[in-house]
């Protein structure tokens, strides 16, 4: 899965407590595992609806700009439906 995680504005260096604007990027590829369940229910012989639920666990390190946090979780659920005609 590619992501793109991008936080951008005013921020607080607790060293200093000097508040500084800044922009920091996280971007790249993450190996993910899923499971899905899906159905087609035929209404007549050439029309059915089709869905399918999906969930992928994904998680990933950050890039330096993000040093110290914990890793971007990329988890999520989708829920897919469409109408089928058969010809």
């Amino acid at each position: 899965m590619w992501y793109r995680f991008q936080q951008a504005g005013d921020f607080i260096d607790f060293a200093t407590f000097k508040v500084f604007p800044d922009t920091f990027n996280s971007d790249g590829w993450a190996p993910t595992l899923h499971g899905f369940v899906g159905t087609d229910v035929s209404l007549n012989p050439r029309f059915a609806v089709t869905i399918e639920g999906r969930y992928e666990w994904a998680q990933k390190d950050l890039s330096p700009d993000f040093a110290r946090f914990q890793p971007i979780d990329l988890s999520g659920f989708a829920l897919t439906a469409g109408f089928v005609i058969r010809y």
